[in-house]
């Protein structure tokens, strides 16, 4: 069995001062390093998932702004595929597809 880690959404738009600040994301985004860091010492398989908003009248998410990129503290490195999605809902059929 292929093991892979998936981190949805971890964009700067969720943290604090941006456009749709949850309850505190740096705790999430600090265990998500955690388990990102050995996923990466043991050479296994990250997804990173981005949401990029194209809805009328989006307001956070937008193509081409700092709320849209991926947290600093989870970047992704070169072998690291991004998926990109443009829904709310991360593992609707036609996204489950292109993961594989």
């Amino acid at each position: 069995m292929n093991e892979a880690l998936l981190l949805v959404d971890i964009q700067n738009d969720y943290f604090e001062g941006d456009n749709m600040e949850l309850h505190q994301p740096e705790k999430a985004a600090q265990k998500a390093k955690e388990v990102l860091k050995a996923f990466r010492e043991k050479h296994k398989t990250v997804i990173h998932v981005q949401h990029i908003a194209n809805n009328e009248g989006a307001t956070f998410f937008l193509p081409d702004t700092v709320g849209v990129q991926i947290y600093d503290d989870v970047q992704p490195i070169a072998n690291e595929r991004i998926l990109q999605k443009h829904h709310p809902y991360s593992f609707s059929q036609k996204f489950c597809t292109t993961i594989d």
